[in-house]
């Protein structure tokens, strides 16, 4: 069987919804896949319930590895795929029947490196709004295209998430590109930045094909996660040097649009973290964020003073851009103290 499609699940202590995830893609439409399961040092049964999938489909193959994380999952699944394109789905959403169908037939349709479509998230009381892709669907876009997304790929949320989308092998392998192991969140913004920058064609559908799972124990919604930082300043700082690379004569638009978000939405995210869990070193971790490129660029290509809301975090924000680090820790306290 020619395999068109090869759909990576990494999985790690996630039995709670694998049976689900696996389920709905051996049950594609599309029939000429494989599913790489990857258990990456699962302790719960997860590994057992993949090799029970796999000796019930032919077309699913696991690989058993020591715990290294998602990145070091994903990569370890790319070195064996053999599909025309590869998938992704995270071991604790679902794909919908038609997807790897429907992104499949739009990949030879119009020749496309990569294809991407919609998504739904859902919870326990059914699904919510459908979000569409980050681009018009039906219009295939070029290099030129793909950089002007890349210079507003905050904004626009253009390279947000993997596993919405099929990326052609021969890309990848010849680009060389993989997930970044030193990298622990954000790492799929990063590896689609950089297939859409290599890529000579791209292609977007109308419908919302991929369902995310919305739930507490999602990596993104856990308690104090201390390699956020490091995560978001080292994925900044590679994204940096793809803008250099790729498309340095749009690098003040992409600065200031990376320096906007940095200021609007990760400084809430990085200081809720830190302050707004049992974080130790304060003042230390506030300190390392204002030293990194992130926050220095943030403070040159942006004017925090211009934004709107006057809330202690945002005076804090001010504070730092100012150099002083002890000022915004003393606010971020205060705010957190209201808080309670």
């Amino acid at each position: 069987m020619d395999v068109k499609v090869s759909v990576i699940i990494p999985v790690f202590n996630g039995i709670k919804y694998l049976d689900e995830c696996v389920s709905s893609v051996t049950s594609q439409v599309l029939r000429e896949i494989e599913i790489i399961i990857v258990d990456d040092g699962s302790t719960d049964g997860s590994g057992d319930a993949a090799d029970r999938y796999a000796a019930s489909d032919q077309r699913v193959t696991v690989i058993h590895k020591k715990n290294g994380g998602v990145s070091s999952a994903r990569n370890a699944a790319l070195k064996i795929a053999s599909g025309e394109y590869i998938g992704f789905v995270d071991s604790d959403d679902k794909a919908s029947p038609e997807m790897f169908k429907r992104l499949y037939e739009a990949a030879e349709k119009y020749g496309a490196d990569i294809v991407t479509s919609g998504y739904r998230s859902f919870d326990e009381a059914g699904e919510n709004t459908a979000v569409m892709p980050p681009f018009t669907p039906g219009k295939p876009i070029g290099k030129e295209e793909i950089k002007s997304l890349a210079a507003e790929m905050h904004k626009r949320g253009s390279f947000l998430f993997i596993w919405r989308s099929i990326f052609s092998r021969r890309l990848i392998e010849e680009n060389g590109i993989s997930f970044d192991t030193d990298i622990a969140i954000g790492e799929d913004t990063l590896f689609c930045m950089e297939c859409y920058l290599n890529a000579q064609k791209a292609v977007a559908v109308g419908e919302a094909l991929y369902r995310y799972r919305y739930h507490p124990e999602s990596a993104m919604r856990k308690k104090y996660k201390p390699l956020l930082a490091s995560s978001l300043t080292a994925q900044y700082e590679k994204k940096a040097k793809l803008c250099l690379k790729f498309f340095p004569e749009l690098a003040d638009d992409y600065f200031s649009d990376a320096a906007r978000y940095t200021a609007t939405v990760f400084w809430c995210v990085l200081t809720c973290n830190i302050y707004g869990n049992n974080a130790k070193n304060k003042m230390k971790q506030l300190k390392s964020i204002s030293r990194s490129e992130m926050f220095k660029d943030c403070f040159k290509y942006f004017d925090v003073e211009t934004l709107r809301t006057k809330s202690l975090d945002t005076v804090a924000l001010c504070e730092l851009s100012r150099g002083r680090v002890i000022a915004a820790h003393l606010l971020l306290l205060a705010a957190l103290r209201l808080s309670r």
